[in-house]
């Protein structure tokens, strides 16, 4: 059932409407939440059935762990307790060749734990435990300088769980450093990633479905196919990465839009990654060039002080007298 389909509308209306219906009774609009999202990730995968309740169950009880304790070791063992069993969730979803939904709970579940223990955080500093955010949480009347005072007055401990929480909530997602980082750090997303079908059920452009079966299963089968149904274009490329219906397996797949550096599959440009690599493709080196940044600004500087030396000595040396005649 993907977002963006009729059913799914359908689906979510009825859900909406039944729950306010007995909003009244919280156990029962609970239970109606409960029973929606069960519903859900099932008709994905009936796996879900069995995965999904016994991780929701372990973060509960996490969270319950995290509200009751105020001993910093066993805090932080739950943390990761709760980290490693939803990053595993990830895993399994990738290994299992399960959908992305399943992904996107793990996300979900983690988000809940980080959260209890980013409030805890913001009530250790004084700040509004309803804040956003850790690093906007301060709005004493003494600006930064209160601030000071406040973390001046806490342990090493505290500061150091504090710094955790910034660092996390500063993090450059979908920024032009992103783009940067990758191309410097040489990053290949087929090392942690690979296309399942929920990619392709969210593809619906036509032009980019004729793209991608070009790039995975050659012209001659895009032109061939030039007409056929989004469905049947899904299906070729779906083929093309495992390998059956008689398609050449493709190995270490990436969308365009996912590379480092980012391309498009067609011209009409609005392809986030790729503008935001056009950001800062000028503060890359070109090809052939044999010193950047700090090593070129150096050679530099120090080439222009050795000819300003140089001219200095020139200035100053004696001229030798003219021989007599």
């Amino acid at each position: 059932m993907l977002l963006s389909t009729s059913t799914y509308f359908v689906f979510l209306v009825g859900i909406f409407f039944l729950y306010w219906s007995v909003s009244r009774v919280r156990a029962l609009a609970l239970s109606v939440l409960l029973f929606a999202n069960y519903f859900f990730y099932a008709r994905w995968n009936l796996w879900y059935l069995a995965i999904i309740p016994l991780a929701s169950t372990c973060d509960y009880f996490i969270g319950l762990g995290l509200q009751a304790t105020p001993n910093r070791v066993l805090r932080r063992i739950l943390v990761t307790l709760s980290v490693v069993l939803n990053i595993g969730l990830i895993a399994l979803a990738r290994n299992w060749k399960l959908s992305i939904t399943l992904s996107f709970y793990a996300f979900q579940a983690l988000t809940y734990t980080i959260d209890l223990y980013r409030r805890d955080i913001l009530g250790q500093l004084g700040f509004d435990p309803e804040a956003a955010t850790v690093v906007s949480g301060y709005d004493g009347t003494s600006g930064i300088s209160g601030l000071v005072a406040k973390l001046l007055d806490c342990s090493d401990e505290t500061i150091l769980d504090a710094l955790v929480v910034a660092m996390a909530e500063t993090l450059e997602a979908g920024t032009p450093l992103i783009e940067l980082l990758g191309r410097h750090l040489k990053i290949d997303m087929a090392d942690s990633w690979s296309a399942d079908r929920a990619l392709l059920d969210l593809i619906k452009d036509r032009e980019v479905l004729d793209a991608m079966v070009a790039e995975l299963a050659g012209g001659e089968a895009a032109e061939a196919n030039a007409r056929a149904t989004g469905k049947v274009k899904r299906q070729i490329v779906a083929d093309c990465l495992n390998g059956i219906n008689g398609r050449a397996k493709v190995e270490r797949f990436v969308p365009k839009w996912m590379a480092f550096p980012p391309g498009a599959y067609t011209d009409r440009g609005g392809v986030a990654t790729v503008n935001r690599a056009a950001v800062v493709e000028q503060l890359l080196p070109t090809p052939g060039d044999e010193q950047v940044g700090c090593e070129a600004s150096g050679a530099v500087q120090g080439d222009s002080q050795i000819a300003e030396a140089g001219g200095s000595e020139a200035a100053s040396e004696p001229q030798p007298m003219a021989e007599a005649a």
